[in-house]
């Protein structure tokens, strides 16, 4: 189900399937250039190579992620980003009983990164927009995000989880078979103002 309206600061904001986007961060993600060669990359894995910025002049520059040239097209910026970056493809080791062999990526490493802004950090992830400083940050974003690795089953209803967090919250909130379904914050405060309103009569 997706949803639209405005969060504390004001600012548009899109939810769809439970996850907040702000309209700025839609709009970045318009903007952004990614490189998905085939030849590099498995389907469905990408690398952010950049951002389109349109000048005063009105026209439209690449700019780099990681360094903040600006270049003409987005072939010339793929090559910058592959010459001058030189992406790296971090691998993972993952059990073997999933039949994805023992290795899988899941991420890559930048160097030269120099840029100062949010995104521009050496390990980033190649399935979505994440950029870490360290590369145990990007193995546990991995795990906890990408693998397809979901070893915690609910008993009632069978569905997986990576974390036995995300489970845990599962069996009390969520699962439609567990009897042990609990009521939100706001439910049990309807329940204890409509018990004062019986007494009270």
């Amino acid at each position: 189900m997706n949803e639209s309206g405005t969060n504390e600061n004001g600012n548009q904001v899109h939810k769809e399937g439970g996850k907040e986007q702000t309209s700025e961060e839609e709009e970045r993600e318009r903007r952004t250039i990614y490189d998905d060669d085939p030849s590099v990359f498995n389907p469905g894995e990408k690398l952010r190579v950049g951002i389109i910025q349109a000048s005063g002049d009105g026209s439209i520059a690449y700019e780099c992620c990681y360094c903040g040239e600006r270049y003409g097209d987005t072939q010339t910026l793929k090559m910058h980003v592959r010459s001058c970056h030189r992406p790296e493809i971090l691998t993972m080791q993952i059990p073997v009983e999933l039949g994805f062999g023992s290795k899988v990526n899941c991420g890559a490493q930048l160097s030269n990164v120099t840029a100062n802004t949010e995104l521009s950090k050496p390990f980033v992830c190649i399935y979505c927009t994440g950029a870490f400083k360290f590369k145990s940050n990007i193995n546990l974003h991995y795990k906890e995000k990408h693998t397809p690795y979901k070893p915690f089953a609910c008993m009632d209803c069978h569905e997986t989880f990576r974390r036995s967090m995300e489970l845990s919250r599962h069996r009390v909130y969520y699962c439609p078979l567990s009897k042990k379904i609990k009521k939100t914050k706001k439910e049990r405060q309807k329940d204890k103002d409509k018990e004062r309103e019986d007494e009270d009569m």
